[in-house]
């Protein structure tokens, strides 16, 4: 009877432990996949539209011919490299919410805990992750080759460089950045719900394995 319990609770533990993982995962897959590369998604959707759209506006006001194959190449390069970079970005987080079930399966705890505290160091991580890349991509592949989008207009180049510097910069990257803070808070919130309900379930059947005696 003894045996047969202990098996009982350590399959149980097993499954619990497997339960949590995939909660993670699938957490931080949607984050990635439903929440952060909708912001760097195709033209012509708003998220990268803007850019298209304001060195429209830019070479209109400065009477500067655009050359729109060229634009639709850059944003496209930038669309991709920021995509990509997002999946290094997920493994991160999965990985470090990973780490935190280690005291758990060593029998340190009754339950494994995810507290707000944790999430937000993760969190500090990802956000530092995304500014840096989301800077450096946005700076080599837009505004390092903004006078590739002009045909012959150079004159006016330097002005209009300055305007879409200050655009990206403080309007641009800032809405992307707060737009990431609202998401995470979001997938935070649900993880730490649907983490309590799992344990919840978990405990209750623990307590109560007598009755499957």
């Amino acid at each position: 009877m003894k045996e047969h319990k202990q098996e009982f609770e350590q399959v149980h533990k097993e499954n619990y432990i497997q339960a949590v993982k995939e909660l993670i995962h699938n957490n931080t897959q949607a984050l990635i996949e439903d929440d952060l590369k909708p912001l760097f998604d195709k033209p012509p959707l708003d998220s990268m539209d803007i850019i298209r759209s304001k060195l429209l506006v830019l070479a209109k006001e400065q009477k500067m011919v655009l050359e729109v194959t060229t634009l639709n190449d850059m944003i496209l390069k930038y669309q991709q490299a920021m995509q990509k970079s997002l999946a290094h970005i997920g493994k991160i987080r999965e990985d470090a919410l990973l780490a935190l079930l280690k005291s758990f399966t060593k029998n340190q705890q009754d339950s494994i805990k995810i507290l707000k505290k944790d999430l937000i160091q993760i969190d500090k991580q990802i956000q530092k992750e995304v500014k840096q890349t989301l800077e450096k991509n946005v700076d080599t592949l837009i505004l390092q080759n903004l006078s590739k989008l002009f045909c012959k207009e150079k004159e006016n180049l330097t002005a209009t460089s300055k305007q879409m510097k200050d655009f990206i910069k403080k309007k641009y990257c800032k809405q992307i950045l707060e737009s990431l803070d609202i998401k995470i808070l979001v997938k935070d919130t649900t993880l730490l719900n649907v983490l309590k309900e799992q344990t919840n379930r978990y405990l209750f059947t623990l307590e109560n394995s007598h009755l499957f005696d």
